[in-house]
């Protein structure tokens, strides 16, 4: 990546905000301020002020005297943050199921029927992951709910990462969700997404403890 001195702190923050959600920066690893800024030529401040930034939004914690470390998750995190993540994606699916955008539906069912999972790259799979939970949401119209469903966005995001061993299981889930939202089968599409995060949540949890790095005691955040 060439970095664009007109917009060296934005990119700064997309570049790791890409890092750490992918896991080319694992779970607990310490960021190097000096070797990030000595790879791409800048000062230290904008890399500082993009960590700074990431630690807000829960994806980087600053240890005072220490450094910054990419973000670990203990087992009651997870759960806590995907329970989150069902009561907002439920509510907007149960409440505002009629003004979910058919033609967006419509569209996303296509390219899920036109892709085979097997040979799906990974950043389509995300991409369309990313469409249909956005459609669930923004269904709501309120502002105020899309935007806190937003602020947690990022560690949703990185959660995918951490399961990848289960995205072929979540792509028909997805193909199951849209036809029954589709055919207005209210029930049957909340029911879907139910099992949809609650199956991501145990594979997510199974995953951190398999990882020396990516799990802390339970009890002991950050």
């Amino acid at each position: 990546m060439t970095i664009n001195k007109e917009s060296i702190n934005q990119q700064v923050y997309n570049l790791l905000r890409d890092q750490i959600i992918k896991q080319e920066l694992g779970l607990g690893e310490q960021i190097n301020l000096r070797k990030i800024a000595s790879d791409y030529g800048i000062s230290i401040m904008p890399v500082r002020d993009a960590l700074l930034r990431l630690t807000n939004q829960g994806l980087v914690v600053n240890k005072p005297r220490v450094g910054f470390f990419v973000r670990t998750f203990n087992v009651d995190e997870v759960r806590e943050i995907m329970e989150v993540r069902k009561l907002y994606e439920l509510y907007c699916l149960s409440e505002y199921f009629e003004q979910i955008n058919p033609t967006e539906l419509q569209r996303l069912l296509h390219q899920h029927e036109i892709n085979e999972v097997d040979s799906l790259p990974r950043q389509v799979f995300d991409r369309l992951d990313t469409g249909l939970h956005d459609c669930i949401i923004k269904a709501t119209a309120n502002s105020f709910l899309i935007s806190q469903y937003n602020q947690l966005f990022d560690i949703f995001y990185l959660f995918r990462y951490l399961n990848l061993n289960r995205y072929q299981q979540a792509y028909h889930e997805h193909k199951k969700l849209i036809k029954a939202i589709i055919a207005k089968q209210r029930q049957l599409a909340i029911d879907i997404l139910t099992e949809h995060i609650t199956g991501a949540s145990a594979v997510i949890i199974e995953n951190l403890q398999k990882s020396s790095a990516g799990i802390v005691e339970q009890g002991d955040c950050f």
